[in-house]
């Protein structure tokens, strides 16, 4: 995500180092440098918002706010929960070798993934948890494609 930002010139937004523009009153109009800002930050939260996909939406407070979002999903991708590691072994499903790219440069896209994943692992995991853990991934598993294909019938 912040490569994606940062190839559209919007990281700053969500690294919160590119602030708005201050206003000189409470009632003065909006300036053209004041409206530029809120156009780019509305880009970076789409952009955000796009790449992180749908199950990673439920995590964010403030959908608007590029910085309040990296935030969010900076904390929610970070928590050692089976959810979230659950999502940062899903990481490397989304790589895809580019046009020129070596196969050990493809191996590095998995393997920052894969430090992420056991970096959110308790050091006292045993297979038990595992156990557990899988049982509560396939269960959110179901219950996100379920809502997918017949958004209805997770109220039914």
């Amino acid at each position: 995500m912040a490569g994606l930002l940062r190839s559209k010139n919007r990281w700053g937004y969500a690294a919160g180092t590119k602030t708005r523009p201050a206003s000189t009153s409470d009632t003065a109009p909006v300036t053209t440098e004041q409206q530029t800002w809120d156009d780019q930050a509305k880009q970076a939260a789409g952009l955000l918002a796009i790449d992180a996909g749908p199950a990673a939406l439920s995590l964010l407070t403030n959908a608007s706010d590029p910085k309040a979002m990296w935030d969010d999903l900076k904390h929610g991708f970070n928590a050692p929960c089976p959810g979230c590691r659950m999502l940062a072994l899903c990481e490397p499903l989304n790589v895809e070798q580019q046009p020129g790219e070596t196969l050990d440069k493809l191996g590095q896209h998995i393997y920052q993934p894969h430090r992420h994943f056991t970096s959110l692992q308790d050091t006292s995991y045993t297979i038990n948890m595992l156990c557990n853990e899988l049982f509560a991934i396939s269960a959110i598993f179901v219950i996100v494609t379920a809502k997918a294909h017949h958004p209805l019938s997770i109220f039914l």
